[in-house]
């Protein structure tokens, strides 16, 4: 994934729709002349749809500015199975001339939608308000406006606050139903989305808004990631919401990475146990590294009840840290592990390799060059290498760290071959 840009969207307060974030994101491209040519291309996608508009207005939820984008429009409300609705996306698409990551996230959320809304109402169902030009406008004009800004999945980080479902009840085209709605619980359900209730009545999160962050692939956090910002867009909902600011915000800007670490996002897991042999414990260790650990350590302690045993720390990077807890837990026994999301200042890294004479022969021993943030470098064997040597030269591993600690020192006026 390139790390050229970020977007943090925010609907922790009033929750997100499809024109909430057409709304945020519109505000922070000043480009209304996007949103016009998708609605054209909707209208043309579909001999259903007589009339496409949008409009936008700058309006004020609870004391804060933000952009109201509203759908207009004359079309025959007749049922639509989802496979067409699917195909009128795609011409839509098509006919904004987007890219095919553009065209691939518009239908991507179309498609989200139509499998939800077919599981809660059922195999052939058709469907109503899917079927609507609203909905191809968001879905399209939400891939169109992420694709001006640059952020769209695979392109960015995107990352986003777990979403306010609402409360209460929600008229639909099948009656009333209860907030959050059926195709809201399913779409979260499907995509492992962490959502928040609301004393707010009526709906906040609707399908489509669930839908759009499904289809972003957008990992969820209750703060803004590491990011130097550049822009902050809100985007209105369509009422005023007593004590809340019905209102959705996107922030956009580039990375922010610790010294050394580019974005790199670092899990720490830890767990105590006190059951595992020693050598349980090493063979742990070692299928934690081949699995992909960064570093394991096993510290002594002391645990309850005064019995001795070990803290178990294992450094991961942040997307595989469900995945190495689990081997975690396989390995130890241990009934659960703490995660906690970590910073690391780290050396930069490049290799080489130096020559050790011994008796006549002439080993080659691997590298590690460290480069310190701030200045400082260091040389360090590979350990394999060095035992390697010990071994085939008849000599012990001390001795061969020697000699192999005196050819670096030989070396660091530039013999060394490759270490950069």
């Amino acid at each position: 994934m390139s790390a050229g840009r970020v977007a943090f969207i925010d609907p922790r307060a009033a929750g997100i729709s499809g024109d909430m974030f057409l709304g945020a994101l519109l505000d922070l491209s000043g480009e209304e002349g996007i949103l016009e040519r998708v609605a054209e291309a909707v209208a043309g996608a579909s001999d259903r749809f007589r009339r496409v508009g949008v409009s936008t207005a700058r309006v004020v939820r609870s004391g804060l500015s933000a952009t109201r984008v509203e759908v207009d429009c004359d079309w025959d409300a007749r049922p639509v199975p989802p496979e067409e609705i699917l195909g009128e996306a795609a011409r839509a698409a098509r006919g904004v001339g987007l890219s095919e990551g553009a065209r691939s996230l518009a239908v991507r959320v179309v498609e989200i939608l139509a499998s939800a809304e077919s599981a809660v109402h059922g195999p052939g169902a058709h469907l109503h308000e899917l079927a609507s030009a609203d909905t191809l406008v968001d879905a399209v004009g939400a891939a169109a406006l992420m694709e001006s800004l640059g952020i769209l999945p695979g392109e960015a980080e995107i990352v986003s606050a777990p979403p306010a479902l609402g409360s209460g009840f929600a008229e639909t085209d099948h009656g009333r139903v209860p907030v959050p709605a059926p195709a809201t619980l399913e779409i979260a359900s499907r995509a492992g989305m962490p959502v928040t209730g609301s004393p707010a009545a009526g709906e906040l999160t609707t399908p489509t808004g669930a839908a759009i962050l499904a289809a972003a692939s957008a990992r969820f956090s209750w703060s803004l990631p590491d990011m130097v910002v550049g822009g902050a867009g809100r985007g209105a909902g369509a009422r005023e919401i007593p004590g809340i600011p019905n209102v959705l915000t996107v922030v956009v800007g580039s990375p922010h990475p610790h010294p050394g670490e580019g974005a790199r996002r670092l899990a720490e897991l830890a767990t105590h146990v006190d059951d595992v042999p020693g050598e349980i414990l090493g063979a742990a260790i070692s299928r934690l590294l081949e699995e992909g650990a960064l570093d394991v350590a096993a510290v002594p302690t002391v645990t309850k009840k005064g019995r001795p045993g070990h803290l178990i720390l294992v450094l991961v990077d942040w997307d595989r840290r469900l995945d190495m807890a689990s081997a975690l837990m396989r390995e130890t026994g241990s009934a659960g592990v703490r995660i906690r999301e970590v910073g690391r200042v780290a050396a930069e890294r490049s290799t080489g390799e130096v020559a050790v004479p011994v008796g006549g022969r002439e080993f080659r021993v691997r590298l590690k060059e460290l480069r310190v943030p701030g200045g400082g470098v260091r040389l360090k064997p590979e350990y394999e290498d060095v035992v390697s040597l010990s071994r085939e030269a008849g000599i012990s591993p001390r001795e061969a760290y020697d000699l192999v600690s005196r050819a670096i020192a030989g070396a660091r006026a530039g013999e060394v071959e490759g270490g950069g």
